[in-house]
């Protein structure tokens, strides 16, 4: 369909270890995905987010060798079929801490992923769970304001989102301060220590 409108540079993402998913599973996804031709290919490993679903109901994951099997078929076929891996990044609680790899059609490589991971740009981010990052070039600084991650609590305290976004933009960094609605991240760490801590954000 999206071939059909005209788009010409494609991407598709895959998540390795679904609970229930077996390894014929996974093997047959990746060859229908790469009947479909997309121009890149990012093979996720699945990360249990603690407040989902999945993590409360404690839905069986598959076992950790069984995704590294999964990881590395993705990795020999996507050579195969022309595509090379350009970008890495982990997540925390994955099976077997794997990484998620993006791989690209040699000129398709999406830079926005790259400059994402390696904290290079400046975001603006809407929505409940959002994070705005701003980012100084050169500096080694960057300051986060995150949002509250509850859809309710959003709501009600969307004004104050607001005015930490406008003081984060503005670089009033003092002015951002962390969230109250539990669980949302400190919002300024030294790009060194963010490093170290692995606490980069998820874009998914």
């Amino acid at each position: 369909m999206a071939r059909e409108e005209g788009f010409s540079n494609i991407n598709m993402d895959l998540i390795a270890g679904l609970p229930k998913e077996t390894g014929e599973m996974f093997s047959l996804t990746l060859t229908r995905a790469f009947g479909l031709r997309p121009e890149s290919l990012t093979v996720h490993t699945l990360s249990v987010k603690r407040a989902s679903v999945m993590h409360r109901e404690g839905d069986a994951l598959a076992e950790s060798r069984l995704v590294e099997g999964m990881v590395d078929e993705a990795r020999h076929r996507t050579v195969e079929e022309g595509y090379a891996p350009y970008y890495l990044y982990r997540q925390k609680h994955t099976a077997g801490s794997l990484e998620n790899v993006g791989y690209a059609r040699e000129g398709f490589a999406c830079l926005y992923n790259v400059d994402m991971m390696e904290d290079r740009l400046t975001v603006l981010a809407m929505g409940a769970g959002a994070v705005s990052k701003r980012v100084w070039p050169g500096r080694q600084k960057i300051l986060r304001a995150p949002n509250a991650k509850d859809v309710s609590q959003y709501k009600a305290r969307v004004d104050e989102m607001v005015q930490r976004k406008d003081a984060l933009m503005r670089g009033v960094g003092k002015g951002v301060k962390p969230a109250s609605a539990a669980g949302d991240e400190p919002d300024v760490l030294p790009l060194e220590a963010q490093h170290q801590a692995g606490s980069f954000v998820d874009q998914a």
